[in-house]
């Protein structure tokens, strides 16, 4: 039986494709109806579509120099606006939270059952549902029937899949313009004061069969750029000192 608390409605999901990527549409929409889970399909931003003006007003070249390592690719800076458009989507709505997820994913079966499982109020910012780099947890809470809240030092860089809280989504669009790709803009949770936990076992990841749109773009989309000495070791410095302290108390997370 579940909990009092667990969300009894349908949980808000939003898929981020673009227009042209019909087999990747196909290749989620499959996953989610075999999951019985309702979606929204959000017509991604491409970056190398965006014009000079636009990518101007999205994006802030001077923070980035002072705050990241390189330059930005057409491609990173149009995935973070498609996230974007998916935290206003959200903002938009009655949902205290929203499941973000990129077209380019598999699907455990558990998915289902951990996000009815999930209350319908949480007191975080972000929840990581996927991790392809296994970073290490140093807290963790139940989460009844299967599954345990978790908390990091070094959060995930990835967002293939993740809950995103109204207060979240608040806290990331406080920013005008975006000077760091999207992941890694939630590594430094202490800037924006983001409460940053998972979910494991985590029910989604990464699909094989598809290569990454951002590094696909080309006229620049690649992320592989060159990285001036002193950028890299300026921004070690900063995700460092990010990383002592814990992402959240998870002991709140449902108070």
């Amino acid at each position: 039986m579940q909990s009092s608390t667990a969300s009894y409605s349908a949980p808000l999901i939003y898929v981020i494709n673009l227009p042209e990527a019909t087999q990747r549409r196909a290749h989620v929409a499959s996953r989610l109806k075999n999951a019985a889970l309702n979606h929204e399909m959000v017509c991604g931003v491409k970056g190398s579509e965006l014009s000079p003006e636009e990518i101007s007003q999205a994006y802030d070249s001077r923070a980035n120099t002072k705050h990241y390592r390189r330059a930005l690719s057409i491609g990173e800076i149009g995935c973070y606006l498609s996230h974007r458009q998916c935290w206003q989507k959200l903002l938009s709505s009655q949902h205290k939270w929203a499941v973000i997820l990129e077209d380019d994913i598999e699907i455990k079966a558990q998915l289902t059952s951990l996000l009815y499982a999930i209350p319908k109020s949480i007191n975080c910012d972000i929840v990581k549902l996927s991790d392809d780099s296994h970073c290490k947890t140093i807290a963790h809470k139940t989460l009844p029937p299967d599954f345990e809240w978790v908390t990091y030092k070094r959060i995930p860089n990835c967002t293939t899949g993740y809950i995103i809280t109204r207060s979240g989504a608040q806290k990331l669009l406080s920013r005008t313009k975006i000077y760091r790709p999207i992941d890694i803009d939630m590594q430094f949770h202490n800037e924006l004061n983001l409460k940053v936990c998972g979910i494991k076992p985590y029910p989604i990841w990464p699909s094989t069969h598809f290569e990454s749109h951002i590094d696909a773009q080309g006229r620049g989309g690649s992320r592989k750029t060159f990285t001036w000495p002193w950028r890299n070791w300026q921004y070690r410095l900063q995700l460092f000192w990010q990383r002592t302290k814990p992402s959240m108390n998870i002991e709140t997370i449902d108070q």
